[in-house]
């Protein structure tokens, strides 16, 4: 006897009677959502800077999650059409050079608020409500 049946992109597991329990869904890469997406340059309090060493995030089910360079982020976001709302804290587990906690600090307060969001065919861009970018995204 079948325990699963595939329809599409989502599996479904039965029980002994052939009655559905759990259905999955594939994830689907979409605008800013479920893809690691390289924080490529920041908005360091006078103009954007690269990021220097590795720094990603991850937007997912209202979570974000990533690197500012040190450290890890967590966070919420929401999204509504080319506007995300973000509120991510960085979180230090260990030692970090102090000219990448400076930068820990500035990734994660460019990130932090309302952002407009413009998608770009190599980067995605972030743009506080007056418009000056805060926070370039690029594909991994």
């Amino acid at each position: 006897m079948k325990r699963h049946t595939l329809n599409g992109n989502t599996l479904t597991l039965l029980d002994e009677n052939a009655r559905a329990i759990m259905a999955l869904s594939r994830i689907t890469a979409t605008g800013l959502e479920n893809r690691e997406l390289a924080i490529a340059e920041y908005w360091d309090g006078n103009a954007l800077v690269p990021v220097e060493g590795t720094a990603y995030i991850v937007f997912m089910h209202g979570r974000i999650r990533g690197t500012p360079g040190c450290g890890g982020l967590w966070g919420a976001y929401s999204l509504f059409e080319q506007r995300v709302r973000l509120n991510g804290t960085a979180i230090l587990a260990g030692w970090c050079p102090q000219p990448a906690m400076v930068q820990m600090k500035r990734v994660t307060a460019a990130l932090g608020g309302d952002r407009l969001v413009e998608h770009e065919p190599h980067r995605t861009v972030l743009r506080d409500l007056q418009g000056a970018v805060r926070i370039v995204l690029r594909p991994y």
